[in-house]
């Protein structure tokens, strides 16, 4: 993709992440700088709250700093030194999203781990199988049972939605087929 795509992608990606269809519809009424003011105040607010207390500090002194020119010792301006702190803050949200996606991709091999790695053979079914999460954890689940009786029974389940909650319930459903 070029840069014009990905960058409208991720506008867009903001856009539906951080104004709700309350917003939306507010702004859908408005001529179109009275619009792009108030979708920058609601993005920038919803980013502050999202922020850790540090960060939220951290980025009101980089704010003030920027645009009242305060110092911090000789020959520092003002500029750089409010620049050097939001790029401290961006790492400091980059650790902890990468963190989180860590936490996630072990979630989602635990996930996959409670999945039959095979498909029973029986002579009148002739089955496949395939799951791809649409995000690093899914509710999908399959799983088989052969009984003592030649009963042989398929399960097959969407959880609602996607991510941790979802996986938990497939989880439970693991458990509760099993048992």
């Amino acid at each position: 993709m070029g840069f014009k795509v990905t960058l409208r992608k991720d506008l867009n990606d903001i856009y539906q992440f951080y104004i709700d269809d309350e917003k939306r519809y507010k702004l859908s009424s408005m001529n179109r700088f009275k619009r792009w003011i108030y979708l920058m105040f609601w993005v920038l607010k919803s980013v502050i709250f999202k922020l850790t207390i540090t960060g939220r500090v951290l980025l009101l002194f980089s704010i003030l700093t920027i645009s009242f020119g305060i110092r911090i010792g000789d020959g520092i301006s003002a500029q750089l030194t409010g620049s050097l702190v939001i790029l401290f803050i961006l790492i400091l949200e980059l650790k902890d999203k990468l963190l989180a996606y860590d936490e996630l991709r072990e979630a989602r091999n635990l996930q996959l781990s409670i999945l039959p790695k095979t498909v029973p053979k029986h002579p009148d079914i002739d089955m496949a199988f395939y799951m791809k999460t649409a995000n690093e954890v899914g509710g999908d689940y399959y799983d088989f049972q052969q009984m003592e009786d030649s009963t042989f029974i398929v399960v097959i389940g969407d959880v609602t939605g996607h991510g941790m909650k979802s996986g938990v319930v497939v989880a439970v459903m693991k458990g509760l087929f099993n048992s």
